[in-house]
């Protein structure tokens, strides 16, 4: 799927192709940071289904001969077609207060365009199960079709093989709501919901509580403004002139959000002990942290605190863990409360606080996620990252071969084996992306390689002066 983007940050015009695992590399101050973040507010207002993109759908087909109702597909193309018109154009007034720009200059030009391209392959399986409705759908001729009896109630729908197969009575005037549900998981199979890990995340992580009290007690306040009048309106006015605005973009504003909500059983799903999620999350647990585990524990005032066990009977706390715990402990609860499939998930430098053999040994995590259907965008400055990248993409197809393979990577995991297909990768050059794939050789990238032979060049400069060596 292509985005295209304009006049963001330094970027003047440039063009990303999402594949499941999409990697960009790039110096600082070129934009990473305003690309990613803004992919996942368009996929953040991607998922909210606007009445007006459904208007197209709700007058529906009646089959009297075979007694059924139908959506073509071409409509169905369409409506999801100005569904993604309209979000983009609404993110992009948006812009301002996504970032939290106070200058209101930023991004007064930006502009998005999704190419999105949905075939039968995505548009079936969405109709092929109603979660309200447990009803199932088939494509016949181009058409999303369902079945009525004779009271003009949809009854069954005939099944891929042709077998009927028995559901709840839904009264026909109900129709016009069915293309919603369907809709919705066309965007849900199409885009995926977002969830992001800022740059930011080490230091949140251990501030988390403060920054969300303190926000909570301004929240508070304010509501009550309209009730006890002026004077607490002055002491809200006062709180905020003491300690400033509280201002962040909204990725930062919705991780806050999660960490808070980790901690509260009913808000939080968990994803079950022997699920690939919780199996990648205590992998990065052994593997990375050399075996010690993120643990949320109750406090003594009955509360709960995210502490690291370091051992059987021993746990710290997490501001006194190392800087690389503290920074992978947000992907370890990803994986444990949030992970499922067809998200996307984007991780601003996940190498930070990491040793280079740490940072590999995270990318094939990654990779393993991408292969249990999480979508995965990274930006990075790592030079190991898009070295090892190289290697993984050389996936076999005899899975024989691949288990070969797999005993030449870190982790000995052959799902950690990509196929280029499934790979783009990008590096940030000139205010632009520039892709590094090959169809001859793969990956190749140079960035920081002028880096490392000028480095190289100067110490051969230095060494001959230091010895009393003359170039030639």
């Amino acid at each position: 799927m292509k985005i295209r983007f304009s006049n963001l940050g330094t970027i003047r015009e440039t063009e990303i192709d999402l594949r499941p695992l999409t990697v960009i590399i790039g110096p600082n101050n070129s934009s990473k940071t305003y690309l990613a973040y803004s992919i996942y507010g368009l996929w953040r207002e991607l998922q909210a289904l606007k009445l007006d993109a459904l208007e197209p759908l709700r007058s529906v087909r009646v089959n009297h001969t075979d007694r059924s109702v139908e959506w073509s597909i071409k409509r169905l193309e369409a409506a999801l077609h100005a569904h993604v018109k309209s979000s983009t154009r609404r993110f992009e007034t948006q812009l301002g207060d996504f970032f939290q720009d106070t200058s209101n200059r930023l991004f007064r030009k930006t502009k998005f365009d999704i190419e999105e391209k949905p075939s039968a392959e995505i548009l079936l399986p969405a109709f092929q199960g109603y979660s309200d409705f447990q009803m199932f759908a088939a494509r016949e001729g181009g058409h999303i079709r369902l079945m009525l009896d004779q009271n003009f109630r949809i009854l069954f729908a005939a099944s891929a093989g042709g077998a009927k197969t028995s559901a709840r009575k839904i009264p026909f005037e109900y129709t016009g709501l069915l293309p919603g549900q369907g809709m919705r998981n066309v965007i849900e199979l199409a885009f995926g919901a977002p969830f992001i890990l800022p740059a930011e995340r080490n230091a949140l992580i251990i501030t988390y509580k403060i920054l969300s009290n303190r926000r909570f007690k301004l929240l508070r306040d304010a509501a009550r403004v309209r009730k006890v009048g002026r004077r607490a309106a002055d002491d809200l006015h006062e709180l905020l002139r003491e300690q400033g605005e509280i201002r962040y973009p909204l990725p930062v504003e919705d991780f806050l959000d999660f960490l808070a909500d980790v901690e509260l059983p009913a808000t939080r799903g968990t994803a079950a002990p022997d699920s690939g999620f919780a199996k990648l999350a205590a992998l990065v647990e052994s593997s990375i942290q050399s075996g010690n585990r993120l643990e949320l524990t109750s406090t003594a005032l009955g509360g709960r605190e995210l502490r690291v066990g370091i051992g059987d009977d021993l746990s710290i706390d997490l501001y006194n863990a190392s800087s690389s715990i503290k920074q992978l402990s947000a992907l370890i609860l990803y994986l444990r409360y949030k992970a499922a499939p067809n998200q996307l998930l984007i991780i601003d430098e996940p190498e930070m606080n990491l040793h280079p053999a740490s940072q590999v040994r995270l990318l094939e995590v990654l990779a393993i996620l991408v292969n249990l259907g999480v979508r995965v965008l990274v930006t990075t400055h790592s030079p190991y990252f898009m070295a090892h990248l190289a290697n993984l993409v050389q996936k076999a197809e005899d899975p024989k071969i691949q288990k070969k393979q797999a005993a030449q990577l870190y982790l000995k995991d052959p799902r950690a084996l990509l196929a280029l297909d499934h790979v783009s990768a990008y590096e940030m050059r000139d205010n632009r992306l520039v892709s590094l794939k090959d169809p001859e050789f793969g990956l190749r990238w140079d960035t920081l390689s002028d880096v490392f032979s000028d480095l190289q060049q100067r110490y051969f400069a230095l060494d001959g002066l230091a010895h009393g060596k003359r170039g030639k």
